[in-house]
């Protein structure tokens, strides 16, 4: 977990691609502290721009605002080659 010092804080969270809700929302599973949570999450413009396909079960890194912990943004998609994992 990482957090940014920009205007608006966010935290960087990895998370599995629970549900796909509608043409672009996603419920994505994150555990924070042991804490499970579930968040509405749209991909970022890069993301839709390049076409990146995601589905259920994919790792993926969320892009969370601390003013509202119910939404998020996907940033990448976590790939696993050869037991590494690449971004």
């Amino acid at each position: 977990m990482a957090i940014s010092n920009s205007k608006v804080n966010k935290i960087k969270v990895n998370g599995v691609v629970s549900k796909h809700i509608t043409g672009i929302e996603y419920y994505v599973k994150i555990n924070i502290d042991g804490i499970e949570h579930t968040v509405r999450c749209k991909p970022s413009g890069r993301m839709r721009r390049n076409y990146i396909i995601i589905k259920p079960g994919d790792e993926v890194l969320v892009s969370i605002s601390l003013y509202d912990i119910s939404q998020g943004v996907i940033e990448t998609r976590v790939s696993k080659k050869n037991g590494q994992v690449t971004i």
